[in-house]
C-alpha cells in the first residue's frame, strides 16, 4: 500500500513539473530582443523617431562596380577615388579603406578606390612630344599641353618628355629644352640692384624724345614733343 501511494506521488510531482516547464520560455542567455546578422547583409538595429540606423555588413569590393557597392550599401556615405591600377580594368574598385566582413551603419563613411586601367603615360616617357601626344589621344587619353621644361646640353634629349603628370583626365607633358630655357636670359638681363629694366634709353634734349629699344631690336624711333 505504501509503495503504491509513493508511486501516485511520484507520478503527480512529474506532471506537476512538466506542465510548470511548458509555460516557461527557454533562455539561451540573450535577451530575446537580440539579432546577430548571419545570412543577411543588413538589419535594422535602432530606431531613432523615424529614421531606421541599418547596420550593413561589407560584401566583396575588389573587381566591381561603383555603382553596384553603393546600391548595396545605400545608407553608407561612400567616397570615390580614382587613380591608375595595372591589376584591375578601368572602372573596377581595386582597393578600399574597409574590407569583407566589417559591419558599418548608416550615415558612416568609407573610401573606395576606382582603377583608371593602365597608365599610359608611363609609356611616352622618351618619345617626341608631338608623338607622345598622338599614342595618348590614340588610347582616349586627353592632352592638356606640351611644356618645356628642363634644359639640356645633349642634343638627342631636346624636345624628348622626360614626365607625364595628370591633372583630373588630361596628360601634362614636359620635355627637355635646348640649353637655358626660352626666356630665362631676358629675365636675367632684367634683374639688377638700382631697379633698372635694362632697356638702354636716352635723356630728352632739346624738343625731342629719343627711345631707344632694346639691344636686340637695335630700331630708334623719334617721336616730336611740340
Amino acid at each position: 500500500m505504501k509503495k503504491r501511494s509513493f508511486m501516485i506521488v511520484l507520478v503527480c510531482t512529474c506532471a506537476a513539473f512538466a506542465l510548470t516547464a511548458c509555460k516557461t520560455p527557454f533562455s539561451s542567455g540573450e535577451s530575446s530582443s537580440s539579432k546577430i546578422v548571419t545570412e543577411t547583409t543588413t538589419e535594422a538595429v535602432q530606431t531613432t523617431g523615424t529614421e531606421a540606423v541599418t547596420k550593413y555588413i561589407i560584401p566583396q569590393l575588389l573587381g566591381r562596380t561603383e555603382d553596384e557597392v553603393k546600391k548595396e550599401l545605400s545608407g553608407v556615405r561612400i567616397a570615390v577615388m580614382h587613380a591608375y591600377d595595372e591589376d584591375y580594368p578601368a572602372g573596377q574598385i581595386f582597393k578600399a579603406n574597409v574590407k569583407e566582413g566589417d559591419a558599418i551603419y548608416t550615415g558612416q563613411d568609407m573610401t573606395i578606390y576606382i582603377s583608371l586601367g593602365h597608365n599610359y603615360g608611363n609609356d611616352v616617357i622618351g618619345m617626341d612630344g608631338e608623338e607622345a601626344r598622338a599614342y595618348l589621344e590614340s588610347h582616349g587619353v586627353q592632352v592638356g599641353y606640351v611644356s618645356e621644361g628642363n634644359p639640356t646640353n645633349d642634343p638627342a634629349l631636346v624636345g624628348k618628355v622626360y614626365e607625364c603628370s595628370f591633372m583630373g583626365e588630361k596628360a601634362l607633358l614636359d620635355v627637355y629644352s635646348d640649353g637655358v630655357p626660352e626666356g630665362a636670359a631676358e629675365a636675367f638681363s632684367e634683374q639688377n640692384t638700382d631697379g633698372q629694366t635694362g632697356e638702354e634709353t636716352t635723356e630728352p634734349t632739346s624738343g625731342q624724345t629719343d627711345v631707344q629699344t632694346t639691344v636686340q631690336q637695335e630700331e630708334l624711333f623719334n617721336t616730336s614733343v611740340e
